[in-house]
């Protein structure tokens, strides 16, 4: 069985040491950043799922509701739904 060659014979172990401890420090620093920030983005979906029904908030801060069916939907036949909505109330 043949050992696999140095790509560095000149490799200096201590050198090596120092570098895995800061590649070490490195990974350390960036997995706490990935849980910060996965922890912030599921409490900015949290809080996007929050409407008047399931919070404190009032009914206005909902925004307006999209129609339904109104893909391909010119703005005046829009407008004209809407008009038509609003007099049937």
């Amino acid at each position: 069985m043949s050992s696999v060659p140095d790509p560095c014979p000149d490799h200096d172990p201590t050198a090596a040491a120092e570098r895995m401890g800061c590649l070490e420090t490195e990974n350390a620093a960036l997995r706490a950043t990935v849980a910060e920030l996965t922890a912030r983005v599921a409490e900015l979906e949290r809080q996007l799922g929050l409407n008047s029904g399931n919070s404190g908030k009032p009914p206005s801060s909902d925004g307006l509701k999209k129609l339904r069916g109104c893909q391909g939907t010119s703005t005046l036949q829009i407008k004209q739904l809407l008009k038509a909505r609003s007099r049937k109330c």
